[in-house]
């Protein structure tokens, strides 16, 4: 059985060899979807497109600028007093998705709301914080 398989892989590989000098990037694309795992393709991508760590810059950071620190510091503390005014069943549900780092699968679990209602809860809670970050 597997000399089999061993063999069909081979043949397959040759077969992919020939016809990788007549295809299109798109029909590459396509052939290595089908021959690798779900998403094996894409982590390939994105391994090769990851720069190595000596590649990095190392070293201290820049200081950012007065004007930049204290701009951040007033964004943080206007996001705090947003995430406060929320309505408590908002509130509690980004505090769980975004602080807790829980999903919204594992937050109905928790709660035991419907995934639907905890999803568009947090949604309110995230158009009214936006609003009020504006």
């Amino acid at each position: 059985m597997r000399n089999i398989l061993e063999q069909i892989i081979h043949t397959k590989h040759e077969e992919l060899a020939v016809r990788k000098a007549q295809c299109s990037l798109n029909e590459l694309i396509e052939i290595a979807n089908k021959v690798t795992p779900k998403g094996g393709f894409i982590d390939a991508l994105r391994k090769q497109r990851r720069p190595e760590p000596e590649d990095l810059p190392w070293g201290p950071e820049a200081e950012p600028d007065q004007a930049e620190a204290i701009g951040l510091k007033q964004e943080t503390e206007q996001l705090a007093f947003a995430i406060k005014e929320l309505p408590e069943k908002q509130r509690i549900l980004i505090e769980q998705a975004y602080f807790g780092d829980l999903s919204h699968s594992e937050i109905a679990e928790i709660t035991g709301l419907p995934l639907g209602t905890i999803k568009s809860r947090i949604r309110l809670a995230l158009e009214r914080l936006r609003h009020a970050m504006k």
